[in-house]
């Protein structure tokens, strides 16, 4: 038997088959479609059935917690509203002796490399203040500077700009001095030289220290003129800090009627409940 009849026979019992299982009713056109399949998938089944049975069961929801018939009380805090005065300081701060030595020396480094004062652009010829610069440089041995004592940054021993061990020159105190003396006018107005003994001295500043300072008084503001001060009020338990008051309930923090100081009911509270501390 050749391959194509063995063929044939087998594509025979197939049809067969499937034509015992389809209605006699059905057409030719309609009876592919109620073919079966060939074979059971015993495995579909308990595929599905597996799944089913390892799926997560999602867990009952929470109860709902019990309902509370009290409030808690709001927080016991208050809203402070309160200020920070100040006095900025009125004068520079001292320097140290080391910073008074090195601005001298930068000063005569100064009188070394810069080129030579011309006294014909600042000062007409024949006039009283061209005189009375001529008496002052003359008495300070050609040195231009007033601050700087006999120093000649022009000559041979120009290198020599540096101060010897306890020289006073460049404090503060001499320095000051040094300019007094050369504000005082040693000419008149009609370019006659005023004596010694009839030379005007200028008056000195101020001095740094008050007499706030010297007794202690914390409540004066003319105290301590080279720190800043502050504002402080002393409390009912007894400490120290800003002035400041409760805002009421009603009112924004921005728009406050009552400042702090309207509590002190005083006209000048620097002065009676209040000191400044540095």
């Amino acid at each position: 038997m050749t391959a194509s009849s063995r063929g044939r026979r087998a594509l025979q019992s197939v049809l067969s088959t499937n034509a015992a299982a389809i209605p006699s009713s059905t057409c030719s056109r309609c009876a592919p479609g109620h073919a079966r399949p060939w074979g059971r998938f015993y495995s579909s089944p308990a595929t599905a059935e597996t799944s089913s049975s390892t799926d997560p069961v999602p867990p009952p929801p929470p109860p709902p917690p019990p309902a509370s018939s009290t409030r808690h009380a709001p927080p016991p805090y208050d809203v402070r509203s309160g200020l920070i005065l100040t006095r900025a300081p009125l004068l520079t701060r001292r320097l140290h002796p080391f910073e008074n030595a090195f601005f001298f020396y930068q000063k005569r480094l100064e009188e070394r490399l810069n080129t030579p004062f011309i006294t014909s652009i600042y000062f007409k010829p024949d006039t009283a203040r061209r005189l009375d610069w001529n008496i002052k440089v003359q008495e300070r041995q050609g040195t231009v500077a007033k601050e700087l004592g006999v120093y000649k940054g022009k000559g041979a021993r120009a290198w020599d700009d540096e101060l010897k061990v306890g020289d006073e020159l460049s404090s503060q105190e001499s320095l000051l001095n040094s300019l007094l003396k050369d504000a005082e006018t040693r000419v008149s107005d009609d370019a006659e030289v005023i004596a010694p003994e009839d030379v005007v001295p200028v008056e000195r500043p101020a001095e740094r220290e008050t007499e706030a300072d010297r007794t202690g008084d914390v409540r004066r503001l003319d105290r301590k003129l080279d720190r800043t001060l502050y504002l402080v009020v002393k409390g009912e338990d007894g400490a120290w800090g800003f002035p400041a008051d409760v805002v009421p309930k009603d009112e924004n923090l921005h728009d406050v009627r009552r400042p702090p100081f309207a509590l002190f009911r005083v006209v000048n509270p620097l002065s009676r409940v209040s000191r400044a501390l540095d």
